[in-house]
């Protein structure tokens, strides 16, 4: 590194001359003229965060000087030399500069004159660095990009700033040293290595340096094993399906093919694809490493079964924040309760997906009997245009407070009858236990007719205050 100092020395004088005109009349013009002389100078004008600047007052004829140092060590001083610290700097402003301290020097002299001056002084943070690696575990003969994160590190001068300068230490990495921002740094042996990264500023003068021991760990490759799972493997014309990658490897980068779906190619690690035609469709993922180019493909025959019985279009698993086709009405069917549903991300079946539709069911309050239906309706029409068999499914989920299980009615709801209770609902009534997934089915011989699915939650034990969130994924409805 290179250690250059720099000092600057500023004064800055004022001359102020005072005329005076006698009032006899033989009076001399020059009789009342005196010089006034001001002068003040400080050392070291620009200074890092923690330096000291000195002042000094070399006026003449002075009876009393004040010094007011903003953001200094000691705000005031009557000496004509002293030494100010300050422990506080600041950055550069978005033109390159710094605002700088305001400095007052006020002198009077021994004739009553008054004078006085004010500058600025530049108090530069210091150099602080940080970095961080694109990869801190990487696979022998393969790469990490380091990207340097020094804050305060141009000097304030252009011709002080081509002597700025990083420096980079890779131990075990190669090369073993760069000076550039981002360097790229290959590693050909297993074992853990140290990097340092130390950052000079030439003016003012300021320098810092990290080192972080065992900071990169060099590891053998381990094989890619792609492999991937779908939240439904049989859907219905319209419907989303949404794969989950799970393939191990570390793996960063993927490639899908979906025949018949939208889109038919993605690179997303989890997608979400639209089937509109019938049929049974391939799947294939590609999945790389790309730090050292493994890749391996697998595909699933005939994994999807696009079905002209499936009814499960729409947000049915929670995978939209989309509720418009969800509402929930009390046992009085006038009594909204939609503000109660939700789209969850943190719980959601684990056949796949990445959410569920919550209904937080919180109808009881203290003292009163908690036995109060609530009727969930999914407004996805089903159009029976031939009396038959129908079965409809769901998986879910209750988180309960103040009890232990829960109970609900799984069955179908006649659109013309949206705001009434149906027999159709009863086909179905299970009691389940808090804290697990499950699937609940209810087949129906339908009539002729326009059905939405409905659920309908209550509290089993007329526990008082209970409190349940039920989470609701996967509804789907076949023709048998």
């Amino acid at each position: 590194m290179k250690n250059k100092k720099y000092y600057s020395l500023w004064v800055l004088t004022l001359a102020l001359v005072a005329t005076f005109i006698s009032c006899e009349e033989d009076g001399d013009v020059r009789d009342g003229i005196r010089d006034v002389s001001f002068k003040a100078t400080a050392k070291n004008r620009n200074i890092t965060e923690g330096g000291t600047i000195t002042y000094i007052d070399s006026s003449s004829n002075v009876t009393s000087r004040l010094w007011t140092f903003v953001e200094g060590s000691i705000p005031t001083s009557d000496q004509a030399t002293v030494d100010v610290n300050y422990p506080t700097g600041q950055s550069l402003n978005e033109e390159g500069k710094l605002p700088g301290y305001l400095t007052t020097l006020e002198v009077t002299h021994d004739d009553g004159t008054i004078e006085k001056g004010e500058f600025l002084v530049g108090v530069y943070k210091k150099v602080n660095v940080e970095f961080s690696a694109s990869e801190t575990e990487v696979i022998v003969g393969t790469a990490s990009t380091f990207t340097a994160e020094v804050e305060n590190l141009q000097s304030l001068f252009l011709e002080s700033r081509e002597d700025d300068l990083l420096e980079w230490t890779f131990e075990g990495g190669t090369p073993a040293t760069s000076t550039s921002d981002n360097p790229i740094i290959t590693y050909n042996t297993l074992g853990t290595y140290k990097v340092t990264l130390t950052a000079h500023r030439e003016s003012p003068l300021s320098e810092d340096s990290k080192s972080v021991e065992g900071y990169i760990t060099v590891v053998e490759p381990i094989p890619v094993v792609p492999e991937f799972t779908a939240n439904a493997q049989v859907t219905g014309i319209t419907s989303t399906v949404t794969y989950t990658d799970e393939t191990s490897g570390a793996v960063d980068a993927w490639l899908w093919t979906f025949p018949g779906g939208l889109p038919a190619t993605s690179t997303e690690q989890n997608p979400t694809v639209v089937y509109n035609e019938l049929g049974s469709y391939d799947v294939t993922l590609e999945a790389t490493r790309t730090g050292d180019n493994a890749s391996e493909t697998i595909t699933k025959t005939d994994y999807i079964t696009v079905d002209s019985n499936i009814v499960a279009g729409g947000n049915n698993d929670g995978e939209s924040d989309d509720l418009s086709q969800w509402t929930a009405v009390f046992e009085d069917f006038v009594t909204d309760r939609s503000e109660n549903l939700s789209v969850s991300n943190t719980i959601f079946a684990p056949s796949g997906g990445s959410g569920s539709i919550l209904y937080s069911y919180n109808e009881a309050g203290p003292g009163v009997p908690g036995f109060t239906d609530i009727n969930i309706d999914y407004l996805v029409e089903i159009n029976v245009t031939e009396a038959g068999s129908y079965t409809v499914a769901l998986d879910h989920f209750g988180d309960i407070t103040g009890g232990a299980e829960y109970v609900f009615n799984l069955g179908f709801v006649n659109t013309e009858n949206l705001g009434a209770f149906e027999t159709p609902l009863r086909a179905f009534q299970g009691r389940f236990a808090a804290d697990t997934w499950n699937t609940a089915s209810a087949t129906v011989n339908l009539p002729v007719g326009k059905y939405y699915v409905r659920l309908a939650i209550f509290n089993p034990g007329f526990s008082i205050g209970q409190n349940i969130d039920l989470y609701m994924d996967n509804v789907s409805v076949i023709k048998n």
